[in-house]
Order: C-alpha cells, then structure tokens, then sequence
C-alpha cells in the first residue's frame, strides 16, 4: 500500500535543501532567528493529537486505508491476557511513528502561527526543529506559546548571536552495536555537509575538524581517509 500526503512547503527534506531556501533570506533589523525543538518528540506525543491530526488528512488518505483511524494510531500492548493502550508517544523504529509525529508537528505549526502576536519572515521545520524569526522583544513569548500546545510538548530554544545560531549534532560512535553502513553513512554524511554547503575556502578546516570529532567518536583512521578519497 502506498499513500502519499503532501508536504507542506515549511517542511526541510535535508542541509543541501534548507540552503537552498535561505539563499535569500532577508531578516529584518528588529528580528533574530530562533531555534525550537521538541524534548523527546516521538515517545511524547499524544495519542490524540495524532487521531485529530489524521483526521484533518483524511481526505487524501481514506482510499487507502481500510481500518479506522483510532486502530490506526493506538498502542494496545497485551499482558497476562490484560490488554493495556498506550495513551501517548509512538514506538522508536516503526514507519509509522514519523509519518505520525510529523502530522501533529503540522498542526502545532497552523496553530501556533495563526496566535502569535506578530507575523513571521521565515520558518521552516525538520522533524522536531524549527527555525524562525522572531522580534527581539517577543522571544520569551513566542516560547511560552508553543510549550502551551501541549503539556506533553515542550521546547528548548536556542537565539542567534552574531549573526550565528547553533545547532546541536550528536555523533554516533564507532564502538557502538549499529550495522558498519552506518558507520560508514555517518561519515559521508559528515563530509556532505562540511564540503557541499560550505564555500570552498573553508574545505580544508570543516575536513580537519570532521577528522578530529570522528577521532574522539573512536572511527579508524583509515576508513575515514578512505571515505574522505572517495
């Protein structure tokens, strides 16, 4: 079965994309970007806002789909012939917790957009992360206003400073028991993002600097040499 929901224009696919879109971003003077992202997304999210959220879809999916939406979305778990529903958060690895989380993510977008108290220039989505501007003066607010979405819901946020913002990486370590591909993507991946959004006159540090964090996560020497020749 396949069915396909389209994806709104504010979603960012990959890097190589959300380059693309701030090409040409200009943030006017009283506005700095802000980061939000959601504390533990998948194991969070509320049963029910993910029926309602579906709900909204249905239109573009009830051809598909055979059974109904609330079997679709509830966890029931069985113990000593005692049958226990999960009332919120999806399960780590299944398809369907993306799909799931990222159509309450959508509506949390609609609604929290149409209460802010200002319009914003910019904001785009990843999974759980956002980023937007937001006046100077309306940071705290704008913060308040999404952790009020959902009590199971809440942001961390971080502000731009220096014409910069952060964005946190976490690196898979070598040592670790996942398959060697992907070991292996994380460095391609690494690379990708050090060498094609970056100008040219910075190849060499960004490689120096993905060398030294894969070092410290224990990666071969060796095989990163061999993915950097690639």
């Amino acid at each position: 079965m396949s069915i396909e929901v389209q994806s709104p224009f504010s979603n960012v696919k990959d890097s190589c994309e959300f380059v693309n879109k701030i090409q040409n971003l200009n943030i006017p003077d009283d506005h700095l970007l802000v980061s939000l992202d959601v504390t533990y997304l998948f194991t969070n999210v509320p049963t029910d806002l993910a029926i309602d959220a579906v709900s909204r879809k249905c239109d573009q999916i009830k051809n598909n789909i055979q059974i109904p939406l609330d079997q679709l979305v509830w966890i029931n778990i069985t113990f000593k012939n005692v049958t226990y529903s999960q009332t919120f958060g999806f399960l780590m690895g299944s398809p369907l917790s993306p799909i799931l989380s990222d159509l309450v993510m959508e509506d949390l977008k609609t609604r929290s957009l149409n209460s802010l108290k200002f319009k914003t220039t910019f904001y785009h989505r990843y999974v759980d992360d956002i980023l937007l501007t937001v006046p100077s003066g309306l940071i705290d607010c704008t913060v308040s206003d999404y952790n009020q979405y959902h009590e199971r819901l809440q942001f961390t946020f971080e502000v731009e400073a220096n014409n910069r913002i952060s964005l946190l990486d976490r690196y898979m370590n070598f040592e670790s028991h996942h398959p060697t591909n992907q070991k292996v993507a994380n460095i391609y991946n690494l690379l990708d993002r050090g060498i094609l959004l970056t100008d040219y006159s910075f190849h060499s540090k960004n490689i120096y600097l993905i060398k030294h964090v894969l070092a410290l996560n224990n990666y071969p020497e060796k095989l990163v040499n061999r993915c950097i020749k690639n």
